[in-house]
């Protein structure tokens, strides 16, 4: 399931990311293990009011595992920001990297992917 972290640090590394979300991983006696795919940090610029906003997108897997990620750490403080963490829904009409919920504001663009793709297969995929 892919999810998104929005309001994130602009600083915020993949590393950081991967320990807030890993304890909620873990799992337990009667509770799946899951397991990070990727994550994508993203700067989206809002060109109504010239600010740029941090966020990511991260592949959780299995769904069960995304979903107690979100009950988990929804609303929690990261790195001094309150996050929310919601499942994430591409636009339909534009297959962009603006989470749909968005829709509303529509000046929206996808500036920059801040530093490598974080992904599972132990490697880096540098975006350029």
């Amino acid at each position: 399931m892919l999810l998104f972290i929005a309001n994130i640090p602009g600083d915020t590394l993949h590393k950081e990311l991967i320990e807030f979300i890993g304890p909620v991983l873990k799992g337990g006696l009667f509770q799946a293990r899951g397991e990070i795919k990727y994550i994508k940090i993203l700067a989206i610029k809002d060109h109504d009011n010239d600010s740029v906003e941090y966020h990511a997108v991260t592949s959780i897997l299995p769904d069960s595992v995304a979903l107690r990620v979100i009950k988990k750490l929804n609303g929690k403080v990261f790195r001094g920001k309150r996050i929310v963490i919601r499942e994430f829904n591409l636009r339909i009409n534009k297959g962009d990297m603006i989470p749909n919920y968005h829709r509303r504001r529509g000046n929206l663009e996808v500036v920059e992917l801040k530093g490598p793709v974080y992904t599972s297969q132990k490697s880096f995929n540098r975006i350029y």
